[in-house]
């Protein structure tokens, strides 16, 4: 393969960086400047504790308060063939992100290869943009191989993380801080693909980053 331009490296990386900073832009262009607010819910903060919520929350029989919402759901769902599992996944998501009300979720989406984990997140994908809400998923991954797969970043590069054992490369300047607010503008949901790769030292920097 010839390339149709012949850039030197830093012209290159200078290249990239733009084209990475075009496509920020057109995810977060519907993002809003302020932080988005939520009524507060009326469930405690149960912290480490583990809430049972009702299975209804988590099925097709689950209706929005708005017709319009409920709508983009229910055709999407059918629109990636998601099959019962899969379909439960991502209800899970979607009803909780048309519910201004819902505590914050923490899930885990577990499963052998093949079994959709992809299918689903495409489909979350697919659900964020038609409501114009982009910004508010992320798909995060440990290499640039598992991120690319679906169409997502690095944790390193949208974090600020460098891979090290030493807890003072978690410390960050004032500039870094910035840029890495600016990714997470308006961002609610952030979802790790390939979490079994990454160590617990990492784990821990995201958390603390977050």
């Amino acid at each position: 393969m010839i390339p149709k331009k012949h850039l030197s490296g830093s012209q290159w990386k200078q290249r990239i960086s733009n084209l990475r900073a075009d496509i920020f832009a057109a995810k977060f262009r519907n993002a809003p400047i302020a932080p988005r607010t939520t009524r507060p819910s009326k469930e405690p903060d149960l912290g480490n504790d583990i809430k049972i919520l009702d299975s209804y929350y988590f099925t097709k029989y689950f209706k929005a308060k708005s017709k319009k919402a409920q709508t983009v759901v229910d055709s999407i769902s059918t629109e990636f063939k998601l099959n019962a599992e899969q379909d439960r996944a991502f209800r899970s998501v979607a009803n909780h992100a048309i519910d201004d009300s819902a505590p914050q979720l923490r899930m885990y989406l577990g499963g052998v290869g093949g079994t959709g984990k992809t299918q689903v997140i495409k489909a979350l994908v697919n659900f964020f943009e038609v409501r114009n809400e982009a910004h508010r998923f992320i798909v995060l991954g440990p290499t640039g191989t598992s991120a690319a797969l679906l169409n997502g970043s690095t944790y390193h590069s949208i974090l600020g993380i460098r891979d090290s054992m030493d807890r003072d490369s978690e410390r960050i300047g004032g500039a870094q801080v910035k840029q890495v607010q600016e990714r997470l503008r308006g961002v609610e949901y952030v979802f790790i693909d390939e979490v079994s790769m990454v160590s617990c030292n990492a784990l821990y920097s995201i958390s603390a980053r977050l």
